[in-house]
């Protein structure tokens, strides 16, 4: 029936991301490597992020809003990492919408702007926010509020990537009212190692 096909096919899908993810996490843990640097359009780098998300928050009934300018010029990053960071962020927001039992339309915003040399990514959800608690070891190796389904490695490995290119994140966020994630990146990465 194509009905189950299709059903069955966003399973599988689902599962095959899992998986990605938790390989991703496990290899970068696993071993340390130099940054891979490339000069890259903060726009059009934004606009890959967004759409590599889009579908899958969109599908959940999750209202999704961008908010980038197209002349926000460039920045040198591993492009890879970065964007798995970025993602990881974003499908930690999906989430927390998810598990919101509140009878309400949720909203994920991605925003993305400039400050002199830094470039400044926005994150921020409607989802079920965090504690005091869970914000402080949200960074921390194996931490994680999921439980049996989280492997405590995403937001530990996100922060180090962001760290790596001489970056950080901050977040704001209390139980109920969502949170607000604030990654922070030099134009030009703060210790990269060339080729």
């Amino acid at each position: 029936k194509p009905g189950q096909i299709e059903e069955g096919l966003d399973v599988t899908k689902l599962m095959v991301e899992r998986i990605r993810k938790m390989v991703y996490n496990v290899l970068y843990y696993a071993k340390e490597r130099a940054l891979q640097t490339e000069p890259i359009s903060i726009s059009h780098f934004a606009g890959d992020v967004a759409a590599h998300v889009e579908t899958r928050i969109r599908s959940a009934a999750i209202h999704f809003r961008t908010d980038y300018a197209s002349d926000l010029g460039e920045f040198e990053i591993d492009t890879g990492l970065v964007r798995a960071a970025l993602v990881n962020i974003l499908e930690n927001a999906m989430e927390a919408c998810l598990e919101d039992t509140r009878d309400r339309q949720h909203r994920i915003d991605f925003k993305v702007g400039s400050e002199g040399e830094w470039v400044i990514f926005d994150i921020s959800d409607t989802g079920s926010g965090m504690s005091e608690d869970q914000r402080r070891q949200m960074f921390d190796l194996f931490y994680s509020s999921k439980g049996h389904k989280g492997t405590g490695l995403g937001l530990f490995i996100t922060n180090k990537v962001i760290q790596k290119h001489g970056g950080d994140i901050s977040v704001d966020s209390k139980p109920g009212n969502g949170a607000t994630f604030h990654v922070r990146l030099p134009r030009r990465a703060a210790t990269v190692v060339r080729k």
